[in-house]
């Protein structure tokens, strides 16, 4: 009975502590090139035992390795089949501020089947895309292609990726993109890479904003007079 009083006299006392659990010591915090080698050799090692895994074997190429706001690390890779970039071919290792793993995000396309030599040149790709947009002259900037292989409704496509640039300030302001057969020249595939933010002026809507289409972001492209 009075080794309890004792105790509970300690305890009301303060005299008496106890240890507090200590936190996980922080591997990340603000971003610094230590931490960002750390978290890409931990993800890359971690995305890499993923795609085995999954008997993906293609190599796996770091594209960006992020501290955020939380001190939580990111790191994203872009799949190559052969030399050639897949396109949606991405994922990412995310990690705790102790460095522990909690999540992945995995768009990898597996069991890739397509011969990754063009028979197209990319001047050509460039043919078939101004021709099926259907305006050459309202182009503001000469279109660029890059090589990219597309699965496309379950099949795979060596494709041209063309981009074009009509930045006019018009109603028919557009960055299309054409994905271009490498093999056979027809287009496998399109789509906008700009949207618009809408509102009213002059009595009648219309875009206030043209953005840029982003994994990430959206980045302003053009702002229209008057509009704030």
């Amino acid at each position: 009975m009075n080794r309890l009083l004792i105790v509970t006299v300690l305890v009301a006392t303060g005299l008496l502590t106890f240890p507090r659990a200590q936190e996980p010591a922080r591997v990340f915090t603000t971003g610094t090139r230590a931490e960002l080698a750390r978290a890409e050799t931990m993800g890359v090692e971690q995305l890499r035992t993923m795609a085995r895994q999954r008997g993906i074997a293609d190599e796996l190429r770091v594209s960006r390795v992020t501290v955020d706001r939380e001190s939580m690390a990111h790191t994203r890779i872009q799949q190559l089949h052969r030399g050639v970039p897949v396109f949606g071919g991405e994922a990412i290792a995310h990690f705790k501020p102790d460095g522990e793993p909690f999540a992945e995000t995995d768009d990898l396309v597996p069991n890739i089947s397509v011969n990754p030599v063009p028979r197209l040149t990319a001047a050509a790709a460039i043919d078939a895309a101004v021709t099926a947009y259907g305006c050459r002259d309202c182009l503001t900037a000469d279109p660029v292609a890059d090589l990219w292989i597309l699965r496309n409704d379950g099949v795979d496509h060596l494709v041209y990726r063309v981009q074009l640039h009509r930045v006019d300030g018009s109603a028919e302001t557009a960055l299309p993109v054409f994905f271009v057969d490498a093999h056979g020249g027809f287009v496998v595939s399109r789509h906008e890479n700009l949207r618009a933010d809408w509102t009213v002026r002059d009595g009648k809507p219309g875009p206030a904003y043209w953005y840029v289409r982003h994994a990430e972001r959206n980045v302003l492209l053009l702002r229209f007079p008057g509009c704030r």
